[in-house]
């Protein structure tokens, strides 16, 4: 079974916006985290992270990235709904 993985604008927007404002290492490091993540709610999005409010909330880290998102069993797909970078210290 594979999930189906969106980013909702508000989330794309953040992915975005930490995207321009890092260097090459940074970009590396983002690309690294969302191949992981997306890797990971593809085959198990339930099994990764903590749920928040109700078992389909839930929240992800896959450090520099915290990805929250729903679950959408029935039909087979997530929407991450924010997204938060952190960038590494020096």
């Amino acid at each position: 079974m594979s999930y189906d993985i969106v980013w909702e604008p508000d989330a794309a927007r953040d992915l975005d916006a930490a995207w321009e404002s890092a260097d090459s290492t940074v970009r590396r490091e983002i690309e690294r985290a969302i191949a992981e993540l997306h890797s990971a709610l593809r085959d198990d999005p339930l099994g990764i992270g903590e749920s928040r409010h109700l078992l389909e909330e839930r929240v992800a880290i896959t450090r520099p990235l915290t990805a929250y998102y729903r679950v959408d069993r029935r039909q087979q797909f997530v929407a991450i709904y924010a997204a938060v970078f952190y960038t590494p210290s020096p």
